[in-house]
């Protein structure tokens, strides 16, 4: 027995008479007393805020609590806004029908922080006009990420011919859409081998160029650090919220040579258009006095 939607809660006697093809006399069944009763009030339980949570923390997950099934004449429906938008991903919510409670669940949005207010709505597809509204604010703490810095040459090697490089450190950003100021420095493991380590920053181009050169007669190796500084949200170097990013590069200086056979051997060497000369291991000299090389011959 479904009672007509426009009677109100109290008590009523109601019975049923049913129409009886050829007779003018309906049937009535007996009086029956019926006690109605309204629908409890759809029903969300309040949400706490959440305790703050850094950028780019993980999936968050709020328990919706004090949901009454039983309320329902229909199914039940979630509508879930947050304002502002930016800060995290679009809240998503697990229910099972005729639980008492939901899962709501949220990241923050990729390197952003800030504050917003996330409002939880159900409603009753059955029921028009039965909704209830909760709200609760999240709070995401800004973290400095650290800059940025495109990959560079992992080794350098510099002799006397050559002595000095110059190398391009390109993609110097503040990292995680920041815009602090940025410093670039360099290192090296061995101050005695390099006679040039400079580096030059410019921050129109996010780059900067890195000068270095060897000494005349110091030879070996050295790690050269290259590092970019951002200044953190105080905007001051030296301070706790500072974050670096280093990249290595190792540096070799060599003395060059030519190769030649062991002395006395009795190798003989013939240069096309000059004397024929033969190996000595300290320097070359020929005929007239003329040439050399790092090396020794003998005319033959």
């Amino acid at each position: 027995l479904t009672p007509p939607s426009e009677l109100g809660e109290g008590s009523y006697r109601v019975r049923v008479r049913a129409e009886v093809d050829g007779s003018d006399e309906p049937l009535w069944s007996p009086w029956v007393d019926l006690e109605l009763k309204a629908l409890p009030p759809l029903q969300l339980n309040a949400i706490a805020d959440p305790s703050p949570i850094n950028e780019d923390a993980g999936v968050q997950s709020i328990l919706l609590t004090g949901i009454r099934p039983a309320a329902l004449k229909g199914t039940l429906q979630f509508s879930i806004t947050s304002s502002p938008n930016s800060v995290i991903t679009d809240p998503q919510v697990s229910y099972t029908p005729g639980e008492t409670f939901a899962r709501l669940t949220y990241r923050p949005l990729p390197d952003q922080s800030g504050e917003t207010t996330v409002v939880v709505a159900i409603s009753d597809s059955g029921t028009e006009g039965s909704r209830s509204e909760r709200s609760f604010r999240v709070t995401v703490r800004p973290v400095n990420d650290p800059p940025t810095m495109a990959p560079i040459v992992s080794s350098v090697q510099l002799d006397p011919h050559n002595p000095a490089a110059n190398i391009t450190i390109a993609g110097l950003t503040a990292g995680g859409n920041e815009s602090q100021p940025l410093a670039v420095s360099v290192s090296s493991s061995n101050e005695d081998l390099l006679d040039q380590l400079t580096v030059d920053y410019d921050s129109t181009t996010q780059s900067a160029e890195l000068r270095l050169s060897s000494h005349a007669s110091v030879f070996g190796e050295t790690t050269v650090l290259v590092s970019v500084t951002d200044a953190g949200f105080d905007g001051l170097f030296g301070t706790a919220d500072d974050a670096v990013l280093t990249r290595p590069i190792q540096v070799r200086v060599v003395e060059t040579h030519m190769d030649h056979p062991d002395e006395g051997s009795g190798h003989v060497q013939h240069l096309e258009g000059m004397p024929n000369f033969v190996e000595h291991p300290t320097h070359v000299i020929s005929e007239s006095g003329r040439w050399s090389q790092i090396a020794a011959l003998e005319n033959v």
